[in-house]
């Protein structure tokens, strides 16, 4: 059995995110898929197609759009040690959070970070007694 203490998420993490290492030294701050904020994302950029929506005539290739939009908005966060073409550290913004994630060549970055953003134990409760190391 499992003490219910242990399956509860964390709602702050779920939100502002959680700092996960990808490749190469670059560390993301990439915050749980479906959170409140995505989720009224997709609801805005959604509203005008909801007949389509709901008769499954809504292209797959534009619900991805809608996805990847919300997503660079309110779950990939920021992120660290990405330089720009001069060899300066890469400012996080949404904007280009969006253009990483929907650019072709970087569809790695955009699967990692939704892997991530399902990875429901990155999102749980620090449990006290485990930080304790008991």
């Amino acid at each position: 059995m499992a003490k219910l203490s242990r399956l509860r998420s964390d709602s702050k993490k779920e939100t502002e995110g959680v700092w996960v290492e990808w490749e190469h030294g670059v560390s993301l701050l990439i915050a749980r898929l479906n959170n409140p904020g995505f989720q009224s994302r997709v609801r805005v950029l959604t509203a005008k197609h909801t007949k389509a929506i709901r008769s499954g005539s809504f292209p797959d290739g534009d619900m991805e759009e809608v996805s990847k939009s919300a997503m660079a908005h309110h779950v990939l966060l920021g992120w660290k040690n990405i330089e720009d073409e001069d060899g300066g550290e890469l400012a996080y913004s949404a904007e280009k959070a969006l253009e990483f994630l929907t650019d072709p060549d970087l569809r790695d970055m955009y699967q990692f970070v939704l892997t991530q953003a399902n990875e429901r134990d990155l999102y749980r409760r620090e449990v006290e007694e485990d930080s304790a190391g008991n």
